[in-house]
């Protein structure tokens, strides 16, 4: 499992952020529906806006911040490590483990 904070961060500012929050904006959906209520121009609007927001936010880490990261690296990885297994759980009830 990459733990790497750096290599994160990168996918975020390539385009990573928009399959992210499509992600995010699919669970609010389904979760809330006056979330899913939206008009789709404003779901849009949202989509792009917070995309943008998390990509120039992930870019100006790795540019302008890199002592920052070799600080948060190790709590990163603890991070990923810790929730990466509840992630699995959920998933392998979900679209394996239907019963």
């Amino acid at each position: 499992m990459d733990t790497n904070l750096v290599a994160f961060l990168t996918t975020l500012s390539t385009g990573g952020a928009a399959a992210i929050i499509a992600a995010l904006f699919s669970y609010l959906s389904e979760k809330f529906p006056a979330f899913g209520k939206q008009h789709p121009t404003a779901k849009l609007a949202e989509h792009i806006g917070l995309s943008g927001a998390v990509g120039l936010g992930a870019w100006y880490l790795l540019t302008y911040q890199p002592a920052l990261l070799s600080q948060l690296q190790p709590a990163f990885s603890v991070l990923v490590l810790s929730v990466a297994p509840i992630l699995v759980n959920q998933a392998w009830h979900k679209l394996v483990n239907k019963a």
